[in-house]
């Protein structure tokens, strides 16, 4: 069973290339654009495993210098 689990646990990049839709090109263009060089192919690699789990929201009530814009100019409505 536990031979069974790991045969199909996802990797880093396999997970980023899932999550990537339409962008899996992109990504995979970088990599190719690096192979001459290995340590930056080592990096970009380096970045795209571990990017699949990462996100950012835009949205102007989180960013906290537009927080604070926002907060400033309803002190003067109260």
């Amino acid at each position: 069973m536990l031979f069974l689990s790991s045969c199909t646990r996802n990797t880093g990049l396999e997970r980023t290339y899932q999550r990537a839709g339409a962008n899996r090109a992109e990504q995979e263009k970088v990599l190719r654009h690096y192979e001459g060089d290995e340590r930056k192919h080592r990096a970009a690699l380096f970045l795209l495993e571990r990017m699949a789990d990462c996100y950012g929201y835009d949205n102007p009530r989180i960013d906290s210098m537009k927080q604070l814009k926002y907060l400033s100019s309803l002190s003067g409505r109260e």
